[in-house]
């Protein structure tokens, strides 16, 4: 398991990425807190964060957060490849949970919620 605000070799482990493109490598779990509680703000509509595995130079590896309502999100992650897409809807509590989970590379943030795969157009 790694650590969150740890690397290896100065290379990070994971960046986060706001809907505006501003960057914070191996963000720790008050930073993902705090950027997420950002993207929650009233009139955050739209607003998106993303955590990426710096590792995949693919940029396939990732968790992202959207708010689509007040309290309401769309988490998405990717595990490499198109056919690894999947999506589930919660609350800031839970998708707290699972960001922070995921960055600390956590196996748990799995289990927080019920994905569903998404499908991908032909």
């Amino acid at each position: 398991m790694a650590n969150i605000g740890a690397n290896i070799g100065g290379m990070p482990l994971v960046r986060a990425i706001t809907d505006d493109g501003t960057t914070w490598d191996d963000p720790a779990p008050a930073r993902i807190a705090a950027l997420l509680g950002d993207v929650g703000r009233e009139g955050g509509e739209g607003r998106f964060l993303i955590l990426e595995r710096c590792a995949d130079v693919s940029g396939h590896t990732y968790l992202q957060a959207l708010r689509v309502e007040a309290g309401t999100y769309v988490v998405e992650f990717r595990d490499g490849s198109a056919d690894r897409h999947y999506r589930a809807y919660s609350d800031a509590a839970t998708v707290r949970a699972v960001l922070t989970a995921w960055a600390s590379d956590a196996a748990t943030w799995r289990d927080m919620l019920p994905w569903q795969h998404v499908e991908q157009p032909s």
